[in-house]
């Protein structure tokens, strides 16, 4: 289980980075009108994210199989992205670099998928973990509008002794 978590904790770190992602449309008001001056731009707020986590959970599987390394930053909260960049910096790597290697695949697969449940800027989603057959609730936090994946918060509800160590190569 141990594993599992800093499998998970490294890889959600990582998709948080992506959000700067050039793929990422950009939230501007003057884009559809221009493309359209007969109808008004659409208006994103931040309080109203366009993909809720489970939505997020595939784009960010996507992105890990596409080793799109910008996108899966792009999908991991900043606490996330924090704690891997402190396990590549302990292997004298960036997070890029950490990132990109083939066993830093995050989410391979999509598991499958529960329950969702959305409080303000905190969610939780039921993912089944193939090890122990069981649904764990992988948290997520609303970052600029956007959800993202929270391993830095798994790993701190469920092992706070592995909260406190660096998020090493799994």
């Amino acid at each position: 289980m141990m594993k599992f978590l800093k499998i998970v904790a490294f890889t959600a770190a990582a998709a948080l980075f992506a959000a700067c992602s050039s793929d990422q449309p950009a939230n501007n008001q003057n884009s559809a009108a221009t493309s359209n001056a007969a109808k008004p731009a659409p208006v994103e707020s931040a309080a109203v994210p366009s993909a809720g986590p489970a939505a997020t959970l595939r784009a960010l599987s996507e992105a890990s199989n596409k080793n799109d390394v910008a996108a899966v930053k792009s999908y991991l909260s900043k606490g996330t992205l924090a704690r891997i960049e402190e396990g590549a910096k302990a292997q004298n790597k960036t997070i890029d670099q950490l990132l990109a290697e083939e066993e830093s695949t995050i989410f391979p697969v999509v598991p499958e998928l529960g329950a969702e449940e959305i409080s303000g800027d905190t969610a939780t989603l039921e993912v089944k973990n193939a090890e122990t057959n069981e649904f764990e609730k992988l948290p997520f936090v609303l970052e600029d509008g956007r959800w993202k994946v929270a391993i830095d918060k798994f790993l701190e509800e469920f092992d706070p002794a592995a909260a406190e160590e660096p998020a090493a190569k799994p």
